[in-house]
């Protein structure tokens, strides 16, 4: 029996283990192990007060605030967690927190117990680094992390082919598509004629939230729902708005409740800032399957150009205020080409971005 062991930062062992999962996208292949062949064991990090492992707490904060790399690795960096880096075979890093706060353990016990450890990466490459006189060190300590992996499983192409030019050894790096709960994200019914708000989603840095307000403002006619908890959206007073702040993972807005969310939606609109990150991958993936028809920026970023054409199955945008406007306005009313766009959609994730497809690849890669 192989042992499997998952980093994640937080929100899943329990879950997990009680059996109170609803959509199964954000434990990255776990709960398809099937338990009679595997032996799952799952790290996350320790956010209690205690002061333990106070010099890597100093040596985390030197390279999250100067080096811009997101390390807690004080936070993983136990005696029992080693003794479960002991037993494993397969060590998976579902993020670069988890990867970069991994470095240690990595550096120390991974010869020495002969285990394979995979990290998914969606923004490692994409930081905006402040101190730029550290932007060497960022780059080393990427690429020493890199040395110790077996797999880099990239979420997007943009990416993926941005490290391409930073390592010589390309052959662990891989394009690994995020794929979504279709079980659980389904709608038997594809009719936006009785929705009317258009909604947007999503936390991370970015989301271009400047560009949302002022969209908002301008289609004041328009109802919007914002389900986000980024700071310029907190005190947001405009009368066509409405925000709920909330985001995965936390108690106050579930999965069941976000896709009530979306069934009420015409439109998901989503923003962004110019990145090589995939932002806005899981939120556009999760309304397709639905039937929720997703606009997005024009991004260096972008997952997948080959699966996903604009005005075939997603409407792109070229990231300004006019050709927001424009689209929005262009887009909304045209229910023929909205339903025809959620069907391709639809068809397109249900193909290609299932959690069985994600599962029979992460199981031909780790071995």
């Amino acid at each position: 029996m192989k042992n499997i062991t998952y980093i994640f930062t937080k929100n899943r062992k329990n879950n997990y283990f009680n059996n109170t999962i609803q959509a199964h996208e954000f434990y990255y292949g776990l709960t398809a192990f099937d338990k009679k062949e595997f032996n799952i064991e799952i790290i996350e990090f320790d956010y209690s007060k205690k002061i333990i492992n106070l010099p890597l707490r100093l040596i985390d904060l030197f390279l999250r605030r100067f080096v811009s790399l997101p390390f807690y690795s004080a936070r993983i960096f136990t005696i029992n967690n080693i003794k479960i880096l002991f037993k494993t075979d397969h060590l998976i890093m579902v993020n670069e927190s988890s990867g970069c706060s991994s470095l240690f353990l990595l550096i120390f016990f991974k010869k020495l117990f002969n285990f394979k450890a995979h990290l998914f990466v969606m923004g490692l490459y994409s930081k905006n680094i402040k101190f730029k006189q550290f932007t060497k060190l960022h780059f080393l300590i990427i690429k020493v992390l890199v040395l110790f992996l077996d797999n880099v499983f990239f979420l997007g192409k943009g990416e993926l082919n941005k490290a391409k030019n930073i390592h010589k050894n390309i052959d662990k790096l891989n394009y690994f598509p995020f794929s979504i709960d279709t079980n659980f994200w389904k709608n038997g019914v594809l009719d936006l004629k009785d929705k009317s708000q258009i909604v947007f989603v999503g936390n991370d840095g970015n989301r271009n939230e400047d560009l949302l307000i002022e969209i908002a403002s301008k289609l004041n006619k328009y109802n919007f729902i914002f389900v986000s908890q980024l700071p310029k959206l907190k005190n947001l007073n405009l009368e066509n708005v409405k925000v709920i702040s909330g985001k995965w993972g936390d108690e106050i807005l579930d999965d069941s409740s976000l896709k009530k969310i979306y069934l009420n939606s015409r439109l998901c609109i989503l923003p962004l800032k110019n990145s090589t990150q995939p932002s806005g991958q899981s939120v556009s993936l999760q309304c397709m399957s639905l039937g929720v028809p997703v606009m997005i920026s024009k991004t260096d970023g972008f997952w997948d150009s080959n699966n996903f054409v604009n005005e075939s199955n997603i409407l792109i945008v070229e990231n300004d205020i006019d050709s927001w406007i424009k689209n929005i306005i262009s887009n909304y009313s045209n229910l023929k080409k909205l339903n025809s766009i959620t069907y391709q959609a639809k068809k397109t994730v249900n193909e290609d971005f299932n959690l069985d497809k994600f599962y029979q690849r992460l199981v031909s890669l780790i071995d």
